[in-house]
């Protein structure tokens, strides 16, 4: 069972190589004629559960210890063949040092349905958003974030216009040496969800 962990670890602290190997295996799939079209619309509910990555991960140092509970609900439109736009909602519990904090936290979404398999979809997730806390997160920073987050995640039909959805992302949060702010504390962690989705 050691092995397990020396597999994962590396996966988890810098994920990009090797979701990048798999969309280039993946992306000759393209060919086919595409689950989602355009003037489609998509709404989601989804259950998430963030955990904290400590010290540098990609460009950006993390400092903040909290593991993530969230609930999130979105709605897309296919602007294009495979290819999404939409907006979100997220309810977040920080479990923090100091005690718990509740957030809520507007999101931009977009999201390309980049290759299919029979009915089942493979998606790549890129948001941006505003999240406003209780108090500050990480504990030395600041009530308000800027949020971003990447990474990639699968469709499956469970009825007609039913999807199963899960995805992995890595996502930031900080506030950017925001106005009258002194702290730029930041916090990074990898978010796994799980959701339904429905489709007309």
């Amino acid at each position: 069972m050691a092995a397990v962990p020396a597999i994962v670890s590396p996966i988890v602290r810098n994920p990009a190589p090797f979701f990048i190997a798999l969309l280039l295996y993946l992306l000759p799939s393209c060919g086919t004629t595409p689950i989602h079209k355009s003037g489609e619309r998509m709404w989601t509910v989804n259950a998430e559960y963030g955990r904290p990555i400590r010290g540098k991960s990609f460009a950006w140092t993390g400092l903040g210890t909290a593991d993530t509970f969230s609930l999130s609900g979105s709605n897309y439109w296919f602007v294009s063949n495979r290819l999404s736009l939409g907006a979100g909602l997220t309810a977040t519990l920080f479990d923090q040092s100091d005690g718990w904090v509740t957030g809520g936290e507007a999101e931009a979404l977009g999201r390309w349905h980049f290759a299919e398999a029979g009915k089942t979809s493979f998606f790549w997730d890129a948001n941006m958003g505003f999240l406003f806390t209780s108090k500050s997160v990480p504990e030395n920073s600041t009530d308000w974030n800027f949020t971003f987050s990447f990474g990639p995640g699968l469709e499956v039909p469970v009825g007609d216009k039913l999807k199963l959805l899960t995805a992995i992302q890595y996502h930031h949060l900080s506030n950017a040496k925001g106005r009258e702010t002194v702290e730029n504390e930041s916090q990074n962690e990898v978010r796994f969800m799980i959701g339904i989705g429905m489709t007309w």
